[in-house]
């Protein structure tokens, strides 16, 4: 079976020295949900947390990475390398600790 990769669009920044890109999917979900890019970028440059998904990346050679804002309640996650890929955000209205919690019990995120 082989692997579905994303359709990428940018660079549209720099973090930490590292090129931005976002894929077709994050777009059209960061407009569904009103997230603005501003906002993602933010979270990712000063996180609450940071996390490491246990889904593994679909580019090769490629971490999963969440990263999780407690002053915007958004989650982004992102596959990085030598450069940072967004992939998908969403909102929460939940207690972003406890959905942190929630995740890392049921083994779907790694802290630390």
């Amino acid at each position: 079976m082989s692997r579905r990769y994303y359709r990428l669009i940018g660079p549209v920044a720099r973090i930490r020295g590292k090129e931005v890109l976002v894929t077709e999917h994050f777009v059209r979900r960061s407009r569904e949900r009103s997230i603005s890019l501003k906002t993602v970028l933010e979270t990712i440059s000063r996180p609450y947390k940071v996390l490491r998904d246990t889904k593994p990346a679909k580019m090769k050679g490629y971490t999963r990475l969440v990263y999780a804002s407690k002053k915007h309640c958004i989650i982004v996650i992102t596959e990085e390398n030598s450069n940072i890929i967004i992939v998908t955000t969403w909102k929460t209205t939940k207690n972003i600790d406890k959905l942190i919690k929630s995740h890392v019990r049921r083994g779907v995120w790694i802290e630390g």
